[in-house]
């Protein structure tokens, strides 16, 4: 395989009640536009000889109960412990945590121009949350958003930093930091240099096209040879992305598209005979309005070598046979307004490895994971003036091989925030 060369049924449903369709994930937002701003600001912009500024931010804090061990924390879950006696003591192993980590910072900063280049927009965005280590009353700051874009009247646009991928541009609306990765939900943060194009379609509705270029191994930081380099780093090239999708259709109802990345990773000294690893997906967003309190939103992908877009239930390469590991997934949910500031979900998610794939050394969680299955149910309400609540339940089944007893876990997730 020459590294130099650029190669390039599923719609999951669950009955529901829910949330906004541009207010997903509690405190986040459809990554559709990302990087529009994730939820509504309340704070005022000040502006200083034509550069305005506006801080945004939340205290918050989590209560999560859980019956039974998720990796790699009930914080931050993955995907569910083997039941097996071989992995743990005790089978069901209840813990509670208390923790303010997911309270966020930020400041937003634009111009309507620039002296050089007047048809142009200038914005940029830092932003950082606690989920970063640290003890559990000393949280260690968290990078989420760091960019600048600027776009041109004529609908081009040059995004610089970091921020969420292109690929998988949809948020479930449960689980509020790790987001159902590794469970069905694709993309992250990560470092990246975007180009897009904005155009009205002929009739109502809009086209966007997008393509990145990125880093790899940004998620997993992956060495197999244990060189000291990260094997995306070490294949001299990036990650790629693209997205081609569609909005404001039939009245603003429907919005959608299709994506995919290819990235490289290469291993100076072997692993099972193999020096060069690729990674690569494809997929699918849809987000309609069914209703005016009624709506649905789902994603479809399949990929091989996917855990460092956070597919592949965590699993990328199997190192003793030095080949890249298939899976396939999504996730999908309905919700309805049902009251003023009452917004509650239900969805299910999915994310199918290829079990021929799977490598027999893997011990995390008790083995190598064949299936990661999760239903959720989460609740939001918006008292208004920028105080939520919500209340979140996730049913997790992990499935293992070698023989392993299924995992399976209950978590029950209470937070409260005060937006500015």
């Amino acid at each position: 395989m020459n590294r130099r060369r650029i190669r390039g049924g599923l719609f999951l449903c669950s009955v529901a009640l829910a949330a906004s369709p541009r207010v997903l994930a509690g405190e986040d937002a459809a990554r559709q536009d990302a990087p529009k701003e994730e939820a509504p600001r309340t704070a005022e912009w000040l502006e200083v000889k034509g550069t305005r500024f506006r801080p945004y931010g939340f205290p918050r804090l989590d209560v999560i109960y859980t019956d039974s061990r998720l990796s790699p924390s009930n914080q931050t879950p993955f995907f569910a412990f083997s039941e097996d006696s071989s992995v743990q003591a005790k089978e069901n192993d209840e813990e509670l945590d208390i923790h303010p980590r997911l309270s966020r910072l930020g400041i937003d900063v634009e111009r309507d121009s620039i002296p050089r280049w007047e048809s142009a927009k200038v914005s940029g965005k830092i932003e950082i949350d606690f989920q970063n280590g640290g003890s559990e009353s000393r949280e260690a700051v968290r990078m989420r958003h760091a960019y600048l874009k600027i776009e041109d009247a004529s609908g081009f646009s040059v995004l610089g930093g970091q921020t969420w991928d292109l690929i998988s541009p949809l948020l479930p609306s449960a689980n509020g930091d790790s987001l159902m990765w590794n469970a069905g939900n694709l993309g992250d943060r990560r470092p990246q240099l975007r180009l897009g194009y904005e155009t009205a379609l002929g009739g109502p509705g809009k086209l966007d096209l997008a393509g990145a270029v990125a880093r790899t191994g940004a998620i997993n930081n992956r060495d197999l040879d244990g060189d000291g380099t990260a094997d995306g780093i070490d294949s001299g090239l990036p990650m790629l992305q693209a997205r081609i999708g569609v909005s404001d259709l039939l009245g603003g109802a429907v919005q959608g598209g299709v994506w995919g990345h290819f990235g490289w990773e290469d291993v100076d000294l072997g692993v099972a005979g193999e020096r060069e690893f690729t990674s690569g997906s494809i997929g699918a967003d849809l987000l309609v309005r069914l209703t005016g309190a009624v709506s649905a939103a789902a994603e479809i992908w399949t990929g091989r070598n996917l855990d460092d877009v956070r597919g592949g239930v965590g699993q990328g390469v199997n190192a003793t046979a030095g080949d890249e590991i298939h899976a396939s997934g999504g996730w999908a949910e309905v919700r309805c307004k049902l009251l003023d500031g009452y917004t509650p979900a239900a969805g299910f998610t999915i994310d199918d490895p290829r079990n021929g794939d799977l490598d027999p050394a893997t011990t995390t969680g008790g083995g190598p994971r064949e299936r990661n299955v999760a239903f959720y149910l989460a609740n939001h309400v918006d008292l208004g003036g920028g105080l939520n609540f919500g209340l979140e339940y996730i049913y997790w089944k992990t499935e293992y091989g070698l023989g392993l007893d299924d995992g399976d876990a209950n978590r029950i997730n209470f937070w409260m925030s005060l937006r500015f």
